[in-house]
């Protein structure tokens, strides 16, 4: 069984990228005609990048059960855990919606508010990860930077 649960927290943001991606259909011609910032990467940078963030996602939750599991932390399994994945849940799930609110309703400015509380969130996670495991914590940094440099872009578009 802990294989299983093991298993799903690594696949898990795999799986909801997934399902993002069927979900909020890129139209090109339409993204192309948006006015981007000169630091807008190109478009093949996404999907790379993306992946790649998505594995250190799951990574980060099975360093963190992992941590939480052992012996030196079984009090703190339940609350603690369930805590910190409470949120890590949510800030998925705002990730899921925003290429939906982005590319599907075509709203910035509700996808702004959105991965402006996904920052929040992972902020909220890496304070977290830091005092129970840090390399969880440094696992999770190159996906705090995306976002915040996401948020910009989506910044810069909007206004």
């Amino acid at each position: 069984m802990d294989l299983i649960n093991q298993a799903l927290l690594l696949l898990q943001p795999t799986i909801g990228s997934a399902l993002s991606s069927s979900f909020s259909k890129f139209d090109q011609k339409w993204y192309n005609s948006l006015k981007k910032p000169v630091l807008t990467p190109p478009n093949i940078v996404f999907p790379i990048a993306w992946t790649i963030l998505y594995i250190l996602l799951g990574v980060n939750a099975l360093l963190i059960y992992n941590s939480y599991k052992s012996k030196n932390r079984p009090s703190l399994m339940d609350n603690n855990f369930k805590n910190y994945m409470i949120v890590y849940e949510i800030q998925l799930i705002l990730n899921f919606i925003w290429g939906w609110v982005f590319f599907g309703l075509r709203n910035l400015k509700i996808a702004l508010l959105i991965v402006g509380i996904m920052i929040i969130l992972t902020i909220c996670l890496l304070i977290q990860s830091w005092n129970v495991n840090r390399t969880a914590f440094w696992v999770l940094v190159p996906y705090f930077i995306w976002i915040s440099f996401a948020a910009y872009l989506n910044f810069y578009i909007a206004f």
